[in-house]
């Protein structure tokens, strides 16, 4: 859609002005490197909006690229700041969307396979757990990082039983 793609452009020259900065600000530290020069900066280029999930995001720019930028500034300027928020939200735009894509592939290929009704807008992890269990595997373990996932599923289990 639309929004996904003003993201991605929106991203890509936020980091484009980013990486701008911090070359230039090597420069004027007398150092001969480029941004690209650092594995942060090169990851970010051809990576960035190809994350896995939104929480790896997070992590990766909080604990590793905000922390260079402010290593190569100290302070961020603003302008720097504001494009690096820019960056993580086109990214956070677009991993969920590609997320919601597979989410739907995912939805469709249990409804193909008769796990689920084709008309069944339970939540993803639900139907991800019911799926195995109608397979005939006894026992699902379920990677549960958010409270709110641990209660629908144990909810959801409770109601129907494993068959």
């Amino acid at each position: 859609p639309a929004e996904v793609r003003a993201a991605g452009e929106a991203g890509e020259q936020a980091l484009a002005r980013v990486s701008s900065a911090v070359s230039a600000r090597l420069a004027d530290l007398g150092h001969p490197e480029r941004a690209m020069s650092f594995p942060i900066m090169r990851f970010l280029r051809d990576a960035w909006a190809d994350l896995p999930d939104v929480d790896l995001l997070d992590d990766i720019l909080r604990r590793r690229w905000l922390p260079f930028l402010t290593t190569v500034f100290d302070p961020v300027p603003a302008d720097v700041e504001r494009d690096a928020r820019t960056v993580h939200r086109s990214a956070a735009v677009l991993v969920r969307a590609r997320l919601s894509v597979d989410a739907g592939d995912l939805r469709r290929r249990l409804a193909d396979d008769g796990v689920v009704g084709r008309d069944d807008d339970r939540p993803l992890e639900e139907l991800a757990v019911e799926w195995p269990l109608a397979a005939g595997v006894d026992t699902v373990l379920v990677g549960a990082r958010r409270p709110e996932y641990v209660t629908r599923l144990s909810t959801s289990l409770r109601r129907q039983p494993p068959r």
